[in-house]
């Protein structure tokens, strides 16, 4: 047994035996040899480098122009860097409007010299910044909490973001679903500014509703049209509309729609505040986040599309009580109460 074992450590009677294996793989390291070894470590490593590099994902940089430094935009910005932040192949550049010379004209020759895969402008200024006065050639140039963008942007039909502005057959369903005693009804619009909501609105009525229209050339015509309406329809719906602005107007008629037990559909939190029954609700740095997905699906190589913002509907089911309006919450609703 010693002598077995001595035969596999290589040594019987003084002669050295070598290991087979070892002959085959590993032959004696000359100079000559070891330099040879050295040089394919070398060109291993090299290819195992840009092997790793080829595999990093293509870089992307973004730029995003703020219209003003007021919460919306803000909170919708927050919302898109957060959402690309999480992505370490986005690089995102923010210039705010307002820190910049009154017509943008010394920024957008600045930028002229960079190239964006994607423009993002958050606003009406900021659209109007990124579509009359940079007009980069190339990348994607992409519009959020815009309001009626095709308006304002040149060639707008051909412009694609997210707007504030839902559609009227989204509306018209939840209306519909939610407010089931509802047959008539009224919207409260002025047609120099929302005619053409008004004719996609009629298309888009339920069967069983009829939508009369509630039309008023100025401000101090809203009492008249109201007192001769009031009683033709069962619910009255506001949408944006620059004759309709004010905070006390919209208290005006919100506070007359109640005394005379009819409904007020409204477009946002100062609307469900201030006793509207059924309120269109935006959660502006949700829109951010959900502008930094379709961006990223832009990056990622697909078409750049006009998307329907997200949004929330409240029911102020204290005054609904008080007025008898039955509503009725359907699952396919994105139905909150309100705070």
């Amino acid at each position: 047994m010693e002598r077995w074992n001595r035969s596999r450590r290589g040594r019987s009677n003084g002669v050295h035996f070598p290991d087979p294996l070892t002959s085959v793989l590993l032959p004696p390291a000359g100079p000559a040899i070891r330099t040879l070894f050295l040089v394919v470590a070398l060109l291993l490593t090299l290819f195992a480098g840009s092997s790793t590099l080829a595999e990093e994902p293509e870089k992307h940089a973004v730029a995003v122009f703020v219209s003003q430094e007021i919460r919306p935009y803000l909170e919708a910005l927050d919302g898109f860097t957060h959402l690309l932040s999480e992505k370490r192949e986005i690089f995102v550049d923010v210039f705010h409007l307002e820190k910049v010379s009154s017509d943008g004209k010394e920024l957008a020759g600045q930028l002229s010299h960079k190239e964006y895969g994607a423009y993002v402008a958050i606003g009406p200024i900021a659209a109007r910044f990124l579509w009359e006065d940079l007009r980069p050639e190339k990348g994607t140039s992409f519009y959020s909490m815009v309001l009626n963008p095709e308006r304002m942007i040149p060639g707008g039909a051909g412009a694609c973001g997210i707007s504030l502005n839902l559609p009227a057959w989204a509306q018209l369903e939840a209306i519909h679903k939610i407010l089931p005693g509802v047959r008539r009804i009224g919207l409260l619009f002025d047609p120099v500014y929302n005619s053409g909501f008004h004719e996609e609105a009629r298309q888009a009525v339920p069967p069983g509703v009829s939508l009369i229209p509630v039309a008023v050339s100025s401000r101090k015509d809203i009492p008249a049209v109201l007192k001769r309406n009031f009683g033709e329809v069962d619910a009255l719906w506001l949408v944006p509309d620059r004759t309709i602005t004010t905070e006390s107007l919209i208290q005006y008629i919100i506070r007359e729609s109640i005394y005379n037990k009819v409904p007020v559909i409204g477009y946002n939190r100062f609307f469900y505040e201030s006793g509207a029954v059924l309120s269109f609700i935006f959660d502006y740095r949700e829109i951010g986040s959900q502008s930094g997905e379709e961006v990223l699906e832009i990056l990622s190589g697909r078409p750049c599309l006009s998307t329907p913002p997200l949004y929330r509907i409240w029911l102020n089911e204290k005054v609904a009580k008080s007025m008898g309006v039955e509503l009725r919450r359907t699952p396919d609703q994105p139905i909150e109460a309100g705070p």
